[in-house]
């Protein structure tokens, strides 16, 4: 949609990626040393 504008569009996947990532990681690994968020 926005080729042009490259550079935010590559920051927004990368802060998505990383959101994502740790999502994935708390729902892979509950027995984090993180405790559960219920």
């Amino acid at each position: 949609m926005a080729a042009e504008s490259g550079d935010m569009d590559s920051g927004a996947q990368g802060r998505a990626a990383s959101t994502i990532a740790r999502m994935d990681i708390t729902v892979l690994a509950p027995q984090s040393e993180e405790p559960p968020l219920e």
